[in-house]
């Protein structure tokens, strides 16, 4: 699993004074208090019923037979709308509010490495507070309000889940910044903006959900200004993928069909 990043090589030593603005990073003390908010607050969203998560459950497996498999792949979206639905207040409880991966250095505490990532992506694209910005899949928007306060840019984040820009929206209710930060429903294969509105577009670990990549890098490209920039981390198979390691073959099959299985994974960022 690779960081799969599409921007142009720059040098950023011109950048230096614009990482003065880092706030100080949470400690791994900190880590416990982001990372694991109360489950009654994260739940009480649902309402306290059984009956929204009961029906979201019979929603997403009518599209998988009884080994798991797809039944009906040309669904994507509506099935990765019902499985977020599912997982969404798991993912805050446990893993906070920004549902990607990032590299740890020694030392560091999760919360830290993830916020230092949001930096970086924010560096790399050179923003400032007259851009405008697309996060495209956007989770709860944990990545968006890290890069709207480090850079000053307008960030709006797309999600085709209704019940994360629910919990996206209330959560930057509480931030400082909010005034920079937008959410908007819709689906990255159809990005409901004109054609050239957004000065730079990221996205962390989104695309693979996509049932047409040709078609979301085409939107993205569409959306973006002349000269701007896309940037993306995903999972992606590397060179070094062997179609016949049944190794190999056992962690794609649990990343695809989100098998109980016991995989081993090795990740590489660049």
């Amino acid at each position: 699993v690779s960081a799969f990043l599409l921007t142009p090589s720059s040098d950023l030593t011109n950048r230096v004074s614009f990482a003065y603005r880092i706030e100080t990073p949470p400690t791994m003390e900190d880590d416990q208090k982001r990372l694991n908010p109360s489950l009654t607050d994260v739940l009480a969203t649902q309402g306290g019923s059984a009956s929204p998560v009961n029906e979201s459950i019979s929603k997403y497996t009518k599209y998988f037979d009884k080994d798991g498999a797809h039944l009906k792949k040309d669904e994507s979206a509506e099935i990765c709308q019902r499985y977020y639905e599912l997982v969404t207040d798991f993912y805050e409880y446990g893993w906070g509010e920004s549902f990607h991966f990032a590299p740890v250095r020694k030392g560091e505490g999760f919360a830290a490495a993830l916020q230092r990532h949001h930096y970086f992506f924010a560096l790399k694209l050179k923003l400032d507070d007259k851009m405008k910005v697309l996060d495209v899949g956007c989770g709860v928007g944990g990545p968006l309000r890290d890069v709207a306060a480090f850079s000053g840019a307008h960030v709006t984040g797309l999600n085709i889940s209704k019940y994360q820009l629910e919990r996206a929206r209330l959560l930057t209710q509480k931030f400082d910044a909010k005034n920079k930060c937008d959410f908007v429903e819709g689906d990255f294969n159809q990005i409901p903006f004109p054609d050239n509105s957004f000065d730079c577009v990221y996205a962390f670990e989104a695309i693979c959900h996509s049932k047409d990549r040709v078609k979301t890098f085409s939107e993205i490209r569409r959306v973006l200004k002349p000269g701007g920039c896309f940037l993306s981390q995903d999972w992606i198979t590397t060179d070094n993928y062997n179609p016949d390691d049944s190794n190999h073959k056992q962690i794609i099959a649990g990343i695809l069909e989100r098998r109980d299985t016991k995989i081993n994974i090795d990740f590489e960022f660049f």
